[in-house]
């Protein structure tokens, strides 16, 4: 979050959070290890294998005073995906 707190000069912040239940999360994320076994290269994927697996009862949604939109990926997108288009670009 710090980081960001410097863009609003520079650029307009809109944030997106993709909700979804944490154990369908972690399934998922268990199923792209194992799909993609060279993922770890582009995702640092390693911290997660090496701390017991995704970590979903610890996340905070970041809380700025900027636009935001949550997602549900539980299944699909809720909005819809052009909808999330729209509002990441709306100017």
């Amino acid at each position: 979050k710090p980081q960001l707190l410097r863009l609003p000069d520079k650029a307009e912040i809109r944030i997106i959070i993709c909700t979804i239940e944490p154990d369908l999360a972690k399934a998922r994320f268990k199923d792209r290890l194992l799909a993609y076994p060279d993922r770890h290269k582009f995702h640092g994927d390693n911290q997660y294998r090496e701390n017991g697996g995704l970590q979903t009862d610890t996340y905070v949604p970041i809380n700025m005073d900027v636009p935001t939109l949550k997602v549900d990926t539980t299944q699909d997108y809720k909005p819809e995906f052009l909808q999330i288009v729209e509002f990441a670009t709306l100017r």
